[in-house]
């Protein structure tokens, strides 16, 4: 059974060693009283990188590990909406749960604030079971293997939060208008059929939106 409070949070945050991405997430942790801890991933892929701490957390007998990656970035309601959040999770069947995405298909509405995502990508911010260690591992092991195609594609039970709640930016500190932008992701989508798509420019990524009729299942 989860906690709902964000005390009991202790992440594993994937760094490529860069001193001031370190110093960032910190910072982001403390404001949430979270303790988080680094791990290096220098001269690795990211992929990699997961599967390292997927093996640290089987081999310490985790129950569930939080992993982030180094740019992951807490949007407004994460406080709050977290024990919501958490409550409605401990209901489900869960093997790995997202915090955020990019939603590349259809979404079923699960709970309140919980979807059932066709095809998602991004693994900035994720709660993983222990029960999926090994299937998980052995997947990543894989030649040429993406994490996050894995994941959407390998009979996991992947769930993700409704609206989003944890997204990822760049080393920029204006998050103001990336935040008003990313709390409305799932109101596009439930209320108006919108897709959000995010693209990559540079340091910093931004949203577009394209009409998808047949978003919701």
């Amino acid at each position: 059974m989860l906690s709902k409070h964000l005390y009991f949070l202790e992440p594993i945050i994937l760094t490529c060693g860069n001193e001031e991405k370190n110093k960032i997430i910190l910072e982001r942790l403390k404001k949430y009283n979270i303790r988080g801890t680094l791990f290096d991933n220098t001269g690795f892929s990211a992929t990699v990188g997961h599967r390292r701490i997927i093996e640290k957390l089987r081999n310490e007998k985790k129950d569930y590990g939080f992993i982030l990656e180094d740019d992951a970035f807490f949007l407004d309601d994460f406080k709050s909406l977290y024990p919501i959040v958490i409550d409605e999770l401990n209901k489900l069947n869960w093997d790995i749960f997202y915090w955020g995405g990019n939603i590349l298909n259809s979404v079923q509405k699960i709970s309140e604030h919980i979807v059932l995502p066709n095809l998602v990508y991004c693994n900035h911010a994720y709660f993983i079971h222990n029960k999926v260690y090994d299937k998980v591992i052995d997947l990543l092991n894989q030649e040429n293997a993406i994490a996050d195609v894995l994941f959407t594609n390998s009979n996991i039970n992947l769930y993700m939060s409704n609206p989003m709640l944890i997204t990822q930016v760049g080393l920029n500190n204006d998050y103001n208008i990336h935040n008003i932008m990313m709390k409305s992701y799932f109101d596009h989508i439930f209320n108006n059929n919108i897709a959000i798509s995010k693209i990559k420019t540079g340091r910093y990524r931004v949203l577009r939106s394209f009409p998808l009729k047949k978003l919701i299942k």
